[in-house]
């Protein structure tokens, strides 16, 4: 069985206000694959609501690192009291989103992904050992690439929704 080191705790980004939906998943969606990641929906759920439609969604986003260890980030979003709206921006109208955003963001390195080292009782005992003594350095390595990626989306996303912010402020 993998076992599963969490490296980043969630960390939550949260946004209240008009936004571009299909632009933060684009923004998301190009990191993801410009990092070397791969995208796996696990929940999407869309419910209409009097007050508005409510979107949740979870992927989980791996990365083989080596045929023993590989990065994974889940991605939590759940938007709230969604609603359209048409602005007028640099004369031309645009459809935009109001609303409340949440994305929950977790790292974790996960080893022995293949169960290669599960087969017997005495493997999995080895494999213990080779774990603490041997591969902990390389671990160590691997914790800090993605600690560097788990930081660059959460300040990518971070960026994008402070940019909505400052460009549909005055249209608010």
């Amino acid at each position: 069985m993998a076992e599963k080191t969490i490296v980043v705790d969630e960390k939550t980004v949260s946004f209240e206000g008009l936004f571009n939906l299909q632009d933060l998943f684009k923004v998301v969606n190009d990191w993801i694959y410009d990092k070397g990641y791969y995208g796996e929906e696990k929940k999407h759920e869309e419910i209409a609501e009097e007050h508005g439609k409510t979107i949740n969604l979870k992927i989980e986003v791996p990365k083989p690192l080596t045929d023993y260890a590989k990065s994974v980030i889940e991605i939590t979003f759940k938007a709230a009291n969604i609603t359209e709206e048409v602005i007028e921006l640099d004369g031309h109208k645009t459809k935009l989103s109001k609303g409340s955003i949440t994305l929950k963001l977790m790292a974790s390195l996960i080893t022995d992904y293949e169960d290669r080292w599960e087969g017997k009782p005495w493997m999995f005992l080895v494999r213990l050992f080779v774990d603490k003594f041997v591969y902990k350095f390389y671990t160590a390595k691997y914790e800090h690439v993605i600690e560097k990626d788990f930081k660059e989306l959460h300040d990518c996303v971070k960026s994008f929704l402070n940019l909505q912010k400052t460009s549909y402020a005055s249209n608010n």
